[in-house]
């Protein structure tokens, strides 16, 4: 399936609660955006790449970077919006205006910086060779869920009943990282939704799964990049 379009979207809003204008802060002395961008733009496996954004300080940043962006309507660019919407948003437009339809989306968020392109050329190549509605990455789970707890009116309530609880013996838990996420477009429209129908996943190391989401999130990605 080497003449399958994947359409790569970068979802970059200029609003931001953790870290103001978050998608932009500086990693290294570099925005953080840049990040994402330069890796994506050396994958191969992406047909298209586009950046979407209603942030105009964004668009300005990015302007001789030489990529397609897309303009996302106020609408779509709410701490409550859905990023399938502004997915279906693109994939429509592109549609009408050109007549161009991909085979899936792949969404690549700016908060990951550590990604390599030959992870989001290997979950390209496993989403079309399995067949997959939806594929997305993991990482180990830093926290095993049969530790927690709820509290009630103060009182410690183990989430499960596990008797047994020696690390040795644990399944490993993984959870999702946020760092590569591909849609098939045929699901995408007809759902409404980016997960659920026939779903694979591809495991990244912890490193590659860094997130950027607070101060703390980028003194740890600092103090990772020195090193």
């Amino acid at each position: 399936m080497e003449d399958v379009k994947i359409l790569g979207v970068i979802p970059a809003r200029g609003g931001s609660k953790g870290i103001k204008d978050k998608n932009i802060t500086l990693l290294a002395r570099k925005p953080l955006l840049f990040y994402t961008i330069e890796t994506a733009k050396k994958t191969k496996r992406i047909d298209r790449l586009i950046l979407s954004t209603d942030s105009p300080k964004i668009r300005k940043l990015v302007a001789n970077y030489n990529i397609e962006i897309d303009s996302r309507p106020k609408s779509l660019a709410k701490d409550c919006s859905k990023l399938s919407d502004a997915l279906i948003y693109i994939l429509k437009k592109l549609k009408k205006r050109e007549g161009y339809r991909p085979y899936g989306v792949i969404t690549l968020q700016p908060t990951s910086p550590f990604r390599k392109k030959q992870d989001i050329e290997k979950g390209i190549d496993k989403f079309l060779k399995k067949g997959y509605d939806c594929l997305f990455s993991v990482c180990e789970a830093e926290h095993h869920p049969y530790w927690m707890h709820r509290l009630v009116n103060g009182e410690p309530v183990p989430l499960f009943n596990i008797t047994e609880k020696q690390r040795q013996s644990l399944a490993k838990i993984y959870r999702e990282n946020g760092v590569i996420c591909i849609v098939k477009t045929d699901y995408l429209l007809a759902e409404k939704k980016i997960f659920g129908g026939k779903m694979g996943v591809i495991v990244m190391d912890r490193f590659e799964s860094v997130d950027i989401d607070t101060e703390l999130d980028l003194k740890i990605a600092e103090f990772l990049l020195q090193k």
